[in-house]
């Protein structure tokens, strides 16, 4: 965080004390792709950690998007097929399907996991 010039006791690291007091800037180091997440969400992050603090600890934002070093790997992110999937093998949604009074949904819902399973 930097604090104003004219806002601070002794160093850049302090905040002044009393009314006199401004909110600083905080300064975030991002991965490459990150920053227009962080831009999108930043005033969001202003006010909750403003909240935190019970004062104006933050008023604004600067995004450096720079590889981050010691960061963990992005998590492999699964596509919407393979999660449905997962959560409706032909085994386990079998009983729901013969349960279905009207054929004609029960066909479609049939052809959609069969075009799934595929995928």
């Amino acid at each position: 965080m930097k604090w104003p010039r004219g806002g601070t006791n002794s160093s850049d690291d302090e905040p002044a004390e009393g009314p006199a007091r401004q909110g600083a800037t905080l300064v975030l180091r991002v991965d490459l792709g990150r920053g227009i997440d962080i831009q999108y969400k930043a005033r969001q992050l202003i006010e909750r950690i403003n909240a935190h603090f019970g004062y104006r600890a933050v008023a604004e934002i600067r995004i450096i998007q720079a590889p981050v070093e010691g960061a963990l790997p992005p998590a492999e992110v699964a596509s919407p097929a393979r999660v449905l999937r997962k959560a409706f093998n032909r085994r386990e949604t079998a009983p729901m399907l013969a349960a279905i009074p009207d054929e004609g949904l029960r066909a479609a819902l049939e052809r959609m996991q069969a075009g799934l399973s595929r995928g």
